[in-house]
């Protein structure tokens, strides 16, 4: 395995600001000032550091779309996480649905698990999209790469305010478009 270009140098985070706080990005940083007694400016938004050495390989021809049965002929979009409601994966079957409506038949790969999936399977029941939802329940980071690569589009369609997505991230470093919801983060 390849290392970084920039070794990534670990440090205390009171250098970077005087209240030693850090916020996912500059429009969480706000909030975080509210309930820190601290103003905007004292919150550095964190750097962002993925591992996308390890999701660079993207390939024309997936072995998960092999095993899950969709051709390359098929439009495959994947919606991954943890499976509830605010995360927006009921969406991902409503954009494949329609899709199907205007002729384009899309696959849909689900990764993740969560309180809502029964809830969410009932949903991949209905017209337009049942029989074309591929359940792959929790898959272990490391294995992301393979799934993102089977896709040929990433939906990540969340209904409320993430820091920020590393799999939106991971996703393009994969050559991946995303389809992102715009909720702040």
């Amino acid at each position: 395995m390849r290392a970084l270009p920039h070794p990534v140098k670990r440090r205390t985070l009171r250098p970077f600001t005087p209240s030693g706080t850090i916020a996912a990005s500059p429009f969480s940083s706000s909030p975080a000032a509210s309930s820190r007694d601290a103003t905007v400016q004292d919150i550095s938004p964190a750097p962002m550091v993925t591992a996308a050495r390890q999701t660079r390989h993207a390939h024309s021809t997936s072995p998960l779309r092999s095993r899950l049965g969709i051709s390359d002929d098929d439009f495959a979009i994947l919606t991954s996480g943890r499976l509830e409601r605010a995360k927006g994966h009921h969406l991902a079957l409503k954009v494949a649905a329609a899709l199907g409506e205007e002729g384009y038949p899309a696959q849909v790969i689900v990764a993740g698990g969560g309180p809502d999936e029964d809830w969410l399977r009932d949903q991949a029941q209905s017209p337009g999209i049942a029989g074309r939802v591929h359940w792959l329940g929790y898959v272990p980071h490391e294995e992301m790469p393979g799934v993102y690569n089977a896709a040929d589009a990433v939906l990540m369609l969340s209904l409320h305010t993430e820091a920020f997505p590393y799999a939106v991230v991971e996703a393009m470093s994969c050559a991946r478009p995303v389809v992102a919801s715009r909720i702040g983060g």
